[in-house]
């Protein structure tokens, strides 16, 4: 079991949970660990590989080590796909 210690958690999705912690998102593994640091404004949940998150009021992608694939330059940003 996970310590409950979120404020919000949600379904995992390609082995990740989106989770919220002081109005921040980043996501934890099946063991609760967290694998991407809780400091995005806004995430969504992985899809192909990647997870829209926001940061500073731009939108980007992070690929499931937390490394940014696609830059912080969009306003409006949805789910991956192709």
């Amino acid at each position: 079991l996970i310590e409950p210690r979120y404020d919000e958690a949600y379904p995992f999705v390609e082995e990740m949970s989106l989770v919220k912690l002081d109005d921040k998102y980043g996501f934890i593994n099946p063991r609760g660990q967290e694998i991407i640091e809780i400091k995005y404004n806004d995430a969504n949940f992985f899809s192909e590989s990647l997870a829209v998150v926001n940061l500073d009021e731009d939108f980007g992608y992070i690929d499931k080590n937390g490394i940014t694939i696609i830059d912080f330059d969009y306003g409006k940003a949805s789910d991956f796909s192709e």
